[in-house]
């Protein structure tokens, strides 16, 4: 059996050029599908290394210059664990700073897409509504840390 390597680089170097194609027809329409009708409509998700949160930050920035109205850090939604005499300070436990729980309309202004009432229906069709709501335990406490399974860079969390 003998290759013809003639034939078989034309062949791949068309495949390549139909993808290369494909690829600046897609890049071309950026920020598009995440960023429509000055609505983002994209979760980030990142790891656990600086890295990943600093790539995660870039991209954000990056998706935020075509976004009407902006977004607020990583995230369209998101709780400040603080008071205003009292910040999140490490070793503190996080109900020393958020004594309520956490709900669609508090505290500041919640989270009102992540925690949205809703209703349930089983396979019997019987419809239960809910409401959901985020409880802090006591025992939730900001630490420093290292997990050398994950990173060998130390972190501060929960």
């Amino acid at each position: 059996m003998r290759l013809n390597f003639r034939k078989i680089s034309a062949i791949a170097s068309s495949i390549l050029m139909v993808g290369m194609s494909a690829g600046i027809a897609a890049a071309a329409t950026y920020p598009l599908p995440f960023v429509t009708n000055g609505s983002p409509s994209v979760a980030i998700v990142y790891g656990a290394s600086s890295l990943d949160q600093a790539a995660a930050s870039t991209i954000a920035t990056s998706l935020n210059g075509f976004t009407t109205g902006g977004s607020s850090g990583l995230g369209s939604e998101s709780v400040q664990f603080e008071r205003s005499s009292d910040l999140f300070n490490l070793g503190d436990s996080a109900t020393d700073v958020v004594a309520t729980s956490i709900t669609k309309n508090s505290p500041g202004d919640g989270l009102p897409t992540l925690l949205a009432d809703g209703t349930y229906l089983d396979a019997n069709n019987d419809e239960y509504t809910y409401t959901q709501k985020i409880t802090l335990g006591p025992n939730i406490n900001l630490t420093h840390f290292r997990d050398t399974d994950l990173s060998t860079t130390p972190a501060v969390g929960i």
